[in-house]
């Protein structure tokens, strides 16, 4: 893991930060509090069509905007 100071660099302070991965987000996790927001798949898989494994763990256009916009709408005016 890299350190505060570089991770600060990176991201720094009182920028929302969201994550998308389509596996877990633990390496995205920090303790940056409301400033961050995740979107993974953090337990076990499921078998089918591509297609439907997305729309299973919320991984549609419509779902991560959402998010998105709901972590910056959270840190407005901090």
């Amino acid at each position: 893991m890299q350190t505060e100071e570089y991770r600060r660099q990176v991201f720094p302070a009182q920028v929302p930060v969201f994550s998308c991965e389509a596996s877990s987000t633990c390496g995205w996790v920090a303790p940056w509090g409301d400033y961050e927001a995740h979107h993974g798949v953090d337990a076990y898989g499921g078998s089918g069509s591509p297609s439907a494994l997305l729309n299973k763990f919320g991984f549609t256009m419509a779902n991560i905007a959402a998010k998105i916009k709901a972590t910056v709408d959270r840190n407005k005016g901090t």
